[in-house]
């Protein structure tokens, strides 16, 4: 709908994965299979890629939004303070963390909101091992999406995968812990994006560079 406006010749769609693929500086058009989690604002994906298609794909509505709300939810039922969404997200940003054994009682947050009660302004202090049990339900649920999506991959693409390990990327990719825990979950090595934030953008950044090389992913 955006595209639309502007009165561009041609007009094409790429799937988000396979752009976010190719900013991660992989070569998607090799047949060996590789597993990306794209951790996003909204909805979590899992992809499977071989040979620049998709083989297997899995989405949950699970994500850095997700993990905002967790947080603000917590503060309500367990310290009857009301905090907003940046405020949450802040935190995240700050001491976010989904591993136990990596998360630290000396890293923690100053969180301003207001008392339920009272219904002034007051302040809190919360500790990342805090945060981290905060954290575990929905990084649980990826979890999850990530396991499906082994399952259902085809077993040739599997070994690639014990070999080439987990990709993860977007901008919840930046939460601590993410590599240790996931490496001991499913025992396959993990990568994360230097800069996922930036992924998706820099795939499509390759592809406008060389559209006939990609064709293939155009829509």
């Amino acid at each position: 709908d955006a595209l639309d406006q502007f009165s561009s010749k041609n007009t094409f769609l790429v799937h988000e994965p396979l752009a976010a693929t190719l900013g991660l500086g992989l070569d998607i058009k090799e047949p060996e299979g590789k597993l990306v989690v794209d951790i996003g604002g909204g909805i979590t994906e899992v992809v499977i890629i071989s040979l620049s298609g998709i083989a297997a794909f899995q989405s949950i509505r699970v994500g850095g939004d997700t993990f905002d709300e967790e947080i603000q939810d917590y503060f309500r039922r367990v310290y009857n303070l009301s905090i907003g969404l940046k405020t949450a997200e802040r935190i995240k940003k700050e001491i976010g963390c989904v591993y136990s054994p990596v998360s630290l009682e000396t890293v923690f947050a100053q969180v301003k909101g207001k008392d339920l009660m009272e219904g002034i302004p007051t302040n809190r202090v919360i500790a990342q091992p805090e945060l981290t049990q905060v954290l575990e339900r929905p990084f649980k649920q990826i979890e999850t999406c990530i396991q499906q999506s082994l399952e259902i991959c085809p077993p040739e693409l599997s070994s690639d995968i014990y070999r080439s390990g987990i990709y993860v990327t977007g901008g919840n990719a930046q939460l601590k812990g993410i590599s240790e825990r996931l490496e001991k979950t499913f025992q396959l090595p993990v990568h994360i994006d230097t800069e996922p934030l930036l992924a998706v953008s820099k795939g499509i950044a390759k592809i406008l560079a060389a559209p006939q090389k990609y064709r293939s992913i155009l829509l």
